[in-house]
């Protein structure tokens, strides 16, 4: 079974765990550290030999865009992650049509590419926000990951476990996070926080049960995650935990999952071509 491993490529600063204390228009006065962490990503997947999905901030892709050819030059998928890293509920329907238009475009620009898949900044699209998924289409998307279902951080109604369409008119493939089945709500264990909380054996038997139904299962990390030594922000113990809690574990849990399954880009596991891209 063919899983799918991706990475949302922003600074640690970025993060929705630290808006409320580091203003945007203040994002060039913190040290910037994505380009070490990406490339020791790079390194740690030529290793064990996997393709991945990178969903890139417009910002970063603006400011560092030899990592962005190289990323491609790997022969990874890049995707778009928005621009700034706004939550999608936030954000009339102009404005995320201007953030993933001119991140779509800036990315396409570098690698020559065509930029088909899309995640919402903190998987941040609800039932309110829903049109967004016709924007994605209509601007050339051809999947989405950006609902973890159960309405963990934000409520989206009717969501699906696995890869769907989630479009009633036309196509848009949903690839939402995965989950596991916990005292009768579904728990997010493959990324972020949930993934440096659960034990390694929990998350590979969980993966297992996944694939044992004939369905691929989906793992996001951040390169801040394997940054141990990045800074520390003041902020609210819950937004701290977040941000921090176990980082140690990221690296050790990565490569593990690296030996134990098999990898792809989401395009490849959703089966979508593009004859831009090689394979």
């Amino acid at each position: 079974m063919l899983n799918t491993i991706t990475f949302d490529v922003e600074e640690w600063f970025q993060v929705t765990s630290f808006n409320s204390v580091i203003k945007i228009s203040n994002w060039d006065t913190y040290e910037s550290r994505v380009v070490d962490q990406t490339e020791k990503l790079l390194g740690i997947l030529l290793q064990y030999n996997t393709k991945a999905t990178f969903f890139v901030l417009g910002y970063v892709a603006e400011r560092h865009p030899w990592l962005i050819k190289k990323i491609a030059d790997h022969r990874h998928e890049i995707a778009v992650h928005g621009y700034s890293h706004r939550l999608v509920c936030n954000l009339s329907a102009n404005e995320f049509v201007r953030e993933i238009t001119t991140s779509k475009e800036i990315i396409e620009e570098i690698t020559g590419q065509e930029v088909i898949g899309y995640r919402a900044p903190s998987f941040s699209i609800s039932d309110e926000t829903r049109w967004a998924f016709e924007i994605l289409r209509e601007r050339g998307f051809q999947y989405d990951s950006s609902l973890i279902p159960g309405g963990l951080r934000f409520k989206i109604s009717e969501t699906g476990r696995f890869p769907y369409n989630i479009l009633k008119k036309g196509r848009l493939i949903e690839f939402p996070v995965s989950t596991v089945k916990w005292f009768g709500r579904f728990v997010p264990f493959s990324g972020g926080v949930f993934l440096r909380i659960f034990p390694y054996f929990c998350i590979k038997t969980f993966i297992k049960g996944i694939n044992a139904n004939g369905k691929p299962a989906m793992v996001y990390i951040h390169p801040w995650e394997l940054d141990i030594d990045h800074p520390r922000i003041k902020a609210s113990f819950r937004k701290e935990f977040i941000h921090y809690y176990n980082l140690k574990s990221t690296e050790k849990k990565l490569k593990m999952l690296l030996k134990d399954f098999q990898w792809g880009r989401v395009r490849d596991v959703l089966q979508l071509n593009n004859d831009q891209m090689e394979n």
